[in-house]
């Protein structure tokens, strides 16, 4: 299997679901996609179900970043103005 890509944002919400359907478009496409997610409810389980990895954390924890980025061959990030 590939080396995943990581997609920022990727459970959707009250911010817009960009990183969600990109993640879904992703693995539509049959790529390796690590979702992180600020919140582990109903909406990155779907993502789950669809074979993504799902990381939940906070973009403001340089670990988890780090982490996140791991051993993947590109990353999307997701960012919003609020």
């Amino acid at each position: 299997m590939s080396q995943p890509i990581l997609v920022t944002g990727a459970a959707g919400g009250r911010q817009g679901s960009t990183g969600n359907r990109v993640a879904q478009l992703l693995l539509q496409h049959g790529l390796n996609v690590r979702a992180l997610v600020h919140h582990v409810d109903e909406r990155p389980e779907r993502l789950r179900k669809l074979g993504a990895e799902v990381i939940p954390g906070d973009l403001l924890d340089p670990d988890l970043v780090r982490k996140g980025f791991a051993r993947c061959q590109a990353g999307l990030l997701h960012l919003t103005t609020g």
